[in-house]
């Protein structure tokens, strides 16, 4: 049997570019908002993308669109690896051309509906030899220029300081957050302000900033651990209930987490999707695929930190667990399903553990193949008598609890059934074109269902060699398929993977 295949692993050819937007982001209580409506943000960091070529930008940006991000984070206070490519100058005044680009970028991003954090950094060493905005004046001038020059756009929300409790020359005090708070709302009252900080927050932090700042949202940079992925659900979680305690609930938004090449854990793709995914069931309202250079300017492509014509675009320096982290952290994110699956270096994982920890099943999917649990027979010369579809799903939805507890971790499906295809039983979730059969879903529905509340993935099988002549001709499969694949992701299932074809060389 050809091996199944994850469900996003048609998402290049099932990506649509959306149609030119005016996108305004808001927010509402713990949540983002997204032209009025409720939105989690799925971002990735392009920190240096002031110095990227507009042909690049617009391949990035086409590629984030394409994957389901809708944020990018950028700075504007940017010298790394002697580029400045600053948008502000020392005094806070504009500095062109970057004024320039940055403001024709948050333009393309808000064609493809993509948000743009716009952060700024005080006296940051880390990222020029020389501080940048070295005074607070200087600071207070600089979020004025771009507040003025951004004004128009609706897209974007501002960082006055990153990592703003750092204690070097970075810091930036409560009293001045609030200031520079107050100097973006004085020339943009509905524009959204925060300051990202440096590690977990505690309550009295939360307090500080939802009362005495002020903040529109909170962006704590958690730990880069191993153990952290695991823990964001509960410290989401904690940060709500003390913004509560303070009076003022407002969105929990990750948009610096743990990167590789920062320390000696390397995160693998796995990593990235369980803190994302923690991110949202623990109720944050973002999350960001974080990238950089190299820890110490080592060897190794500098991503998002040096986007310079020479180094290439951001999605030519991501590494192979950072193409597979975007590939599938969109769909992941948006998903329905409480159970999600995944594959890691061959082994599979159900919600981020691996499946049968310590036995020697250990990584492996346990699955029964009930492809006819969904069966039925359209053929009249082949048809019996008092046979009930709807009726023969439901007996195996009732046994799935069953199956579960004695180990069974997935259901194999087929959209065209099985065994009786040799007795000439017309048996497809597809009509002769290749779209989808109503009827026939809503039995595959709600067996996935079913599985999901049982903690179970599915294995979906497209095509069935004895079913073949059900489809016309070769676009006809491979319509089927594109159709199957779109309909698993449109209704967000997580824990289903795709089996192209049953047993594919049969004549």
């Amino acid at each position: 049997m050809m091996r199944a295949w994850t469900w996003a692993v048609l998402l290049a050819s099932l990506g649509a570019m959306p149609a030119a937007a005016a996108v305004r982001l808001g927010v509402e209580e713990a949540t983002f908002t997204l032209n009025g409506r409720p939105a989690f943000l799925v971002g990735m960091s392009y920190y240096g993308g002031l110095a990227a070529p507009r042909e690049a930008v617009e391949r990035d940006l086409d590629d984030l669109a394409a994957r389901g991000f809708n944020w990018v984070r950028l700075w504007v206070t940017w010298a790394a690896h002697g580029n400045n490519v600053s948008a502000v100058d020392a005094a806070g005044g504009p500095r062109e051309p970057f004024l320039a680009h940055l403001e024709w970028l948050v333009q393309e991003a808000d064609r493809r509906g993509l948000v743009v954090d716009v952060t700024f950094s005080r006296g940051n060493g880390a990222v020029a030899d020389e501080p940048l905005l070295a005074t607070h004046a200087a600071h207070l001038r600089a979020v004025e220029t771009i507040a003025r020059v951004l004004k128009p756009y609706r897209n974007v929300y501002i960082d006055v300081a990153n990592e703003r409790n750092i204690k070097d020359r970075r810091h930036v005090s409560l009293a001045e957050v609030r200031e520079l708070r107050d100097r973006i709302k004085a020339v943009d009252p509905d524009r959204l302000v925060t300051a990202s900080h440096a590690g977990d927050l505690s309550r009295q932090d939360v307090a500080a900033y939802v009362g005495e700042c002020r903040l529109d949202f909170l962006s704590p940079h958690r730990p880069r651990r191993a153990d952290s992925p695991g823990q964001t659900a509960e410290k989401t979680r904690e940060c709500l209930a003390w913004a509560r305690e303070a009076g003022r609930v407002v969105p929990v938004h990750y948009q610096e987490p743990f990167r590789r090449d920062f320390s000696k854990w390397q995160p693998q793709a796995l990593d990235f999707l369980i803190d994302a995914r923690q991110a949202r069931e623990g109720g944050a309202a973002g999350w960001c695929l974080h990238n950089g250079s190299p820890k110490g300017d080592g060897p190794g492509p500098r991503r998002s930190f040096d986007l310079r014509a020479d180094r290439g675009r951001l999605f030519d320096q991501l590494d192979g667990q950072e193409h597979a982290a975007a590939d599938r952290v969109g769909p992941l994110v948006s998903a329905t399903s409480k159970t999600w699956l995944a594959l890691q270096d061959g082994r599979w994982y159900l919600n981020g553990a691996v499946t049968f920890p310590g036995a020697p099943a250990e990584g492996l999917l346990m699955n029964v193949r009930m492809v006819n649990a969904t069966f039925e027979d359209r053929n009249d010369a082949t048809r019996q008598g008092g046979f009930d579809a709807d009726r023969n799903t439901d007996a195996f939805i009732a046994r799935i609890p069953d199956y579960v507890a004695h180990g069974v971790r997935a259901f194999t499906l087929c959209l065209q059934g099985g065994m009786p295809g040799y007795e000439k039983a017309r048996n497809s979730a597809f009509e002769a074109d290749g779209s989808l059969r109503p009827q026939y879903l809503a039995r595959v529905q709600r067996v996935i269902e079913a599985a999901d509340e049982a903690g179970a993935a599915v294995i979906l099988g497209c095509t069935y060699q004895r079913q073949d002549q059900v489809l016309r001709d070769e676009a006809a499969v491979r319509a089927a398929v594109a159709n199957a694949a779109r309909w698993v992701r449109q209704r967000g299932y997580a824990h289903v993977a795709l089996e192209i074809a049953n047993e594919y060389p049969h004549g």
